[in-house]
């Protein structure tokens, strides 16, 4: 019990990034070789810093700027901790 007791404190004092992309294309179901069909384009992502939300969407998909606003973000929150 004690043991659990410490995973458990540790775990709580952990910091999290944790982020999700949506892809824009379309691809047939069961498709394997997903990759011949790059590129994919991105139409959505969602980040999860601690407990800051924040969502990332373009109109149809995201521009390359917007993109790289995300990818600043992450390498900015990622080098806090």
């Amino acid at each position: 019990m004690k043991m659990e007791r410490r995973l458990l404190l540790y775990d709580m004092e952990r910091k999290y990034l944790a982020f999700d992309l949506e892809t824009a294309k379309v691809l047939p179901e069961n498709m394997p070789d997903w990759k011949s069909h790059r590129p994919l384009e991105i139409s959505c992502g969602a980040t999860l810093c601690d407990d800051e939300l924040a969502l990332w969407a373009g109109k149809e998909q995201m521009t390359q700027e917007e993109c790289a606003e995300l990818v600043q973000y992450l390498k900015t929150k990622a080098t806090q901790f």
